[in-house]
């Protein structure tokens, strides 16, 4: 459908992401991304073209949370807990 799910978040930026990405993939070796204020941590590979697990691995982004923030482990505790273990 080419929707969002967050249009000021990375996949709100379809075009710009690829661009990143294809210049990890020619340009860089293991390169991190780092992002916040997502009010949680966060670890993924990012796949080229923005696929998820889908094609060559370029990067590897790390969310990181908010210094003064509870996260969402609070509200959604029981529901992100079962994909943990």
């Amino acid at each position: 459908s080419g929707a969002s799910f967050s249009p000021d978040a990375f996949d709100g930026f379809a075009y710009e992401r690829e661009i990143l990405l294809d210049g990890f993939q020619e340009k860089a070796n293991n390169p991190i991304v780092l992002s916040g204020d997502s009010h949680d941590s966060w670890a993924f590979t990012l796949y080229e073209k923005g696929t998820l697990e889908e094609g060559n691995p370029v990067a590897v982004n790390l969310g990181c949370p908010g210094v003064t923030s509870p996260g969402w482990n609070g509200l959604l505790g029981d529901v992100l807990t079962p994909l943990s273990q």
